[in-house]
């Protein structure tokens, strides 16, 4: 993987559970190669990681970008990794990150 470019081979939106967005980005990032792809994503956004979480099948980054506090999610099975909001106002980022990263800003 090219750490100074992270995959985003899976871009699109979805709605969780909770009614709040989630922005996919790759089905390409194994277990091992988490840590350098958050970490050139978080590059790539202009991010912060806040505090992190792993259990057997998932990593879970909370991270800053602007003012607004979202998670960065790496599941094992299915491969996926994803951004998700916990409310309205990072729903909004996450739809402007998701256009931003389509047009390659």
């Amino acid at each position: 993987m090219d750490s100074d470019k992270p995959s985003l081979d899976a871009l699109k939106l979805g709605t969780m559970a909770s009614g709040h967005l989630f922005l996919s980005l790759s089905e390409r990032v194994s277990w091992e190669d988490f840590p350098a792809y958050a970490e050139a994503l978080l590059r790539l956004i202009t991010g912060t990681r806040l505090s992190t979480a792993e259990s057997v099948e998932t990593r879970i980054w909370t991270v800053s970008i602007g003012d607004q506090t979202v998670r960065l999610v790496q599941e094992d099975y299915p491969m996926m990794v994803s951004l998700e909001s916990e409310s309205a106002e990072a729903d909004d980022l996450l739809r402007q990150l998701c256009e931003d990263l389509k047009s390659g800003h």
